[in-house]
């Protein structure tokens, strides 16, 4: 119904191919979390947690 707003929660996980990186160095880290960031905003979301993490 218009103007209703609803509380979901996610889990997202995400994992390389045999757990092998996502990011292909630091660079690459840095412009996903600007893009994640944007993405954030521009959804106006709320993100409760995050974690980014590498072995």
């Amino acid at each position: 119904m218009a103007g209703e707003k609803y509380l979901v929660w996610f889990f997202v996980l995400v994992r390389g191919i045999n757990k092998s990186d996502i990011f292909k160095d630091d660079e690459d880290r840095t412009r996903f979390l600007e893009r994640f960031g944007q993405k954030i905003v521009e959804g106006k979301c709320t993100v409760y947690e995050w974690v980014l993490m590498s072995v």
